[in-house]
């Protein structure tokens, strides 16, 4: 995804935390400690939180802050571009 604007981020950012939100619960699932298991429950919730809060930002918004270009900071930034857990 091109980040250009300050909603692009928050939607690149509403992605990556939906997608941890996925992946910790899968490695939930699949782990036998049940110490473990709830701990990865608990902040994989939590990440789904944070992708719904992002969400509610993105569409309450003002339209002038959202289309405010954010393209030359992420050109000198480093942003993990990991979309995947398996990887």
């Amino acid at each position: 995804m091109k980040v250009e604007t300050l909603k692009d981020f928050l939607k690149w950012t509403q992605k990556f935390h939906q997608n941890n939100a996925r992946c910790l619960k899968d490695c939930a699932n699949e782990n036998e400690d049940e110490r473990a298991k709830m701990l990865l429950k608990y902040v994989s919730k939590n990440e789904k939180e944070l992708a719904t809060i992002l969400a509610r930002v993105a569409e309450t918004a003002d339209s002038k802050t959202l289309n405010t270009w954010v393209y030359e900071f992420f050109n000198k930034s480093n942003i993990i571009k990991n979309d995947d857990c398996r990887e």
